[in-house]
């Protein structure tokens, strides 16, 4: 049998490592990036460059022909010319499906965790826990480092907890998990699946990634002893306040704690992970109180689902901050949940028209210019009690670079002599 050989679609952080992990294997690696010509000057490109490493752009001639293995990066549309080809060969696959086969034969144990909200705060959670209970585990995937990273360092994990997105999901082809949730679904990324049925049957595919022998979590299905533990849970106070936020919500707890009872995890540490768990920043995240007023940044809530959850998880009064980028859903869903408390939407973005048309005559809407202004008339209009929410239910393109750079811009502007 000859050398191995791997294309790599695109050279973000998953393909690099994908790259790395190739050619450590003894593969030979040809990565294909649109910015071909400028990466061949990229420090962290000029180390595969020295090894059995080619890189070309897009445009170039291109063979198929005895290759073992496509590998997409996770942001590349399945629609790419490129990506048809490789699926079409039966040769496409994501750098999760490597680097879960990889742990999996060194006997480690891999959870799955996706949803279209709240899987980073329950990968984290789950890893967080896990590790105070003594069990040594690291979360990757689309938290934190690709799986591949993780699984070439020296020293492995016991537990990989892997959040996957519903573009990683699109591409894996195997099934080395030993359990998986998803979490809930509703309507997101529809220009990149191009429909909700497609986006829904593509966060269900990860029951196909697990084990035979594995346990599948659907959404809301943990089971009545999981259920009934989860309530005794909440009774002791998990739901108030900046607690709540914290935790994310029930179905992060049931996860949680379903995941954790596999392990062998005792009730006492669980508790006790839950106290000292920090959520990741940008979801439901406590800014400050002045003034009786405050401030909680969401900027990770890119969907209508997600905005729903936190106007639900949040004390009224509120007033929201909410717009940038639509991604496809029907914005009038906001309407019976505000009328119970949303006082004021302060709209911003591309598209803060669509937002006060959908709920003209519903909710008080006030178009702003950015989310500067936003801050400041928000701050104007609160009084003490009330809430203001940064949670956009758009995605931030239009403004920022990412969700992340939209709650830092939010948290920079509460935290400043503008409030």
């Amino acid at each position: 049998m000859g050398k191995k050989r791997a294309i790599i679609l695109g050279l973000g952080k998953s393909g690099r490592s994908a790259a790395s992990f190739l050619l450590d294997e003894g593969a030979s690696v040809l990565g294909i990036d649109r910015n071909a010509a400028s990466l061949k000057e990229d420090p962290e490109i000029a180390p595969l460059l020295e090894r059995a490493f080619l890189l070309q752009d897009e445009n170039s001639p291109l063979s198929f022909e005895e290759v073992d293995c496509v590998i997409k990066s996770p942001g590349i549309y399945p629609t790419h010319p490129l990506v048809v080809r490789a699926a079409a060969e039966g040769k496409l696959m994501d750098e999760i499906d490597l680097g879960s086969r990889f742990l999996s034969q060194k006997g480690k144990k891999l959870f799955a965790i996706t949803g279209t909200n709240g899987k980073t705060t329950t990968t984290a959670l789950v890893t967080h826990i896990f590790n105070e209970a003594g069990l040594k585990a690291v979360s990757c995937g689309n938290i934190g480092n690709p799986i591949l990273q993780e699984a070439s360092l020296q020293e492995l994990a016991d537990y990989y907890i892997v959040e996957i997105s519903s573009f990683q999901l699109w591409a894996m082809r195997e099934r080395h998990f030993d359990a998986g949730v998803i979490l809930n679904i509703s309507p997101n990324h529809l220009d990149w699946h191009g429909s909700f049925s497609d986006y829904a049957n593509t966060k269900w595919s990860l029951k196909e990634r697990i084990k035979e022998e594995g346990v599948f979590f659907p959404p809301a299905s943990f089971g009545k002893e999981i259920e009934e533990r989860v309530e005794s849970i909440l009774s002791l106070g998990y739901r108030d306040g900046e607690r709540s936020l914290r935790l994310g919500g029930q179905e992060n707890i049931k996860a949680a704690l379903a995941l954790c009872q596999m392990a062998g995890i005792e009730d006492e540490a669980f508790y006790a992970g839950l106290n000292s768990f920090k959520k990741p920043p940008h979801r439901l995240e406590f800014v400050r109180e002045k003034d009786g007023v405050s401030y909680i940044n969401d900027s990770k809530a890119t969907t209508i689902k997600a905005v729903e959850h936190a106007v639900t998880v949040c004390n009224a009064p509120l007033i929201l901050i909410a717009g940038g980028i639509h991604k496809g859903d029907d914005f009038k869903k906001w309407i019976p949940l505000f009328r119970q408390k949303v006082k004021k939407i302060f709209a911003m973005g591309k598209d803060k028209g669509k937002i006060a048309l959908a709920l003209q005559n519903e909710v008080e809407v006030e178009l702003v210019s950015d989310l500067h202004e936003a801050v400041a008339l928000a701050s104007k209009f609160a009084i003490s009690g009330d809430t203001v929410l940064l949670s956009p239910g758009c995605s931030s393109f239009d403004e920022f670079r990412s969700y992340e750079h939209r709650g830092e811009v939010f948290r920079s502007i509460v935290d400043g002599a503008e409030v």
